[in-house]
């Protein structure tokens, strides 16, 4: 079966239906007016620690590329720490949990015209997103602390076994609008100071910031045990929270969030406060000292994309939802995503997105379909495009969340 230039909305079901017949499907190019109305074209670049693309570190190509610049990068660990600050800029991982920075993530300063997306980093020694007034998106990107560091300065050994009092390497702080998507993030467990336990760190820190989280895991740190009652009494560290929201200015929505507190310290070898020991509070899967956290309480509607697929093939996504829904694919330029709030779901695309038929969920409410990639309209090139799905579930509408792809020749 031969498809030619038809309407997109055409195109994909037309692809939809040739694929679940079995027959033999010849791909699209994308229609006139496709790139220009829902793509965005942008400088390509490569990055690999083997010498094989344009730059060896993450951090060279953060700091050189042009604002809009896409950026791929291929495995390998990165040794560098990455700072993007005053740009739009796109980093995405060939594989997820196979690209390592051992240093720290930083996003500072994006400006409200601009936008930074990350996806599918290993962050060793975690990040920091701040005084942000733009569009910021970390997609499937992973932590996982391997122990809290002794502080700087005089230490107040009877803070530790405190309710929340622990730190963080995952600090949102500032800004105005992050969205955190299919990440897994977990605090360092606490250490033992002399003879007292530190608290373990909190999975994600919220501060004076907009943010919306779909399907994440956020996990705390648990917090160490005092080892003997040295002075009186000995102090336990608390366990960190999932996640904790501060700052009078905070609003956070999120759903399908698996967040875990971790627990507080003890003594060691044992005992239950018999020798003087303060044992530690347990850390909350979400703990909320100020603004607002809010979790939707709308049916789920999970979706699943690649993050980078060739230019001249069929991308294939994937739906988990209500069975006998009706689901429709959009597709928009860029990542302008707006939080509405729990009555209406998390998020939404912006007006200017297409959307397109997918199809009636199956008994199993699972659903994998391919879409027709645009390819770029010249070497360097790049077209990055923003993906959701809509649902309408008893009667309310419902939005997956958003998935960004890199179309790359």
């Amino acid at each position: 079966m031969k498809i030619s230039a038809l309407p997109l909305s055409c195109v994909l079901v037309a692809a939809l239906t040739a694929v679940a017949t079995g027959q033999t499907v010849k791909v699209p190019t994308a229609p006139a007016g496709f790139g220009q109305q829902t793509v965005a074209q942008t400088r390509y670049f490569v990055v690999d620690p083997a010498g094989g693309g344009d730059f060896q570190e993450i951090a060279q190509a953060a700091a050189v590329a042009p604002s809009g610049s896409s950026i791929r990068v291929l495995p390998g660990t990165y040794t560098a720490p990455i700072v993007i600050r005053n740009k739009t800029i796109q980093l995405i991982a060939d594989e997820a949990g196979q690209t390592i920075c051992t240093q720290q993530l930083r996003i500072l300063n994006v400006d409200t015209e601009d936008q930074v997306l990350v996806s599918g980093l290993d962050l060793e020694l975690g990040f920091e997103i701040g005084d942000c007034a733009g569009q910021v998106t970390l997609q499937d990107c992973i932590t996982q602390d391997q122990m809290t560091p002794i502080p700087d300065g005089p230490i107040d050994w009877t803070q530790f076994p405190i309710c929340g009092i622990g730190g963080t390497r995952h600090l949102v702080r500032d800004c105005d609008a992050v969205t955190v998507i299919g990440c897994a993030f977990e605090g360092a467990p606490g250490r033992q100071v002399f003879v007292d336990g530190m608290p373990g760190h909190h999975g994600l820190v919220i501060e004076n910031s907009t943010a919306a989280l779909y399907g994440c895991e956020l996990t705390g740190g648990e917090g160490a045990a005092a080892t003997s009652p040295g002075h009186f009494p000995a102090n336990s560290g608390a366990g960190g929270d999932g996640l904790q929201v501060r700052g009078a200015s905070s609003t956070v929505h999120y759903t399908r969030l698996d967040a875990i507190g971790g627990l507080g310290g003890t003594f060691t070898p044992g005992g239950n406060g018999d020798f003087g020991v303060t044992f530690g509070c347990d850390g909350d899967p979400v703990r909320v000292t100020g603004g607002v956290a809010t979790e939707s309480t709308h049916p789920n509607l999970a979706f699943g994309a690649p993050t980078s697929v060739q230019a001249g093939s069929l991308g294939t996504y994937s739906i988990v939802g209500t069975p006998g829904a009706p689901v429709y694919l959009s597709i928009a330029r860029s990542n302008e995503w707006t939080a509405f709030g729990p009555s209406q779901g998390i998020l939404h695309l912006p007006a200017h997105a297409r959307m397109f038929p997918v199809g009636i969920l199956p008994p199993s409410g699972a659903l994998s379909r391919p879409f027709p990639v645009p390819a770029p309209s010249g070497a360097g090139l790049a077209i990055r495009l923003e993906l959701q799905l809509h649902a309408v579930i008893g009667g309310v509408d419902v939005w997956s969340e958003p998935r960004s792809v890199l179309v790359r020749n």
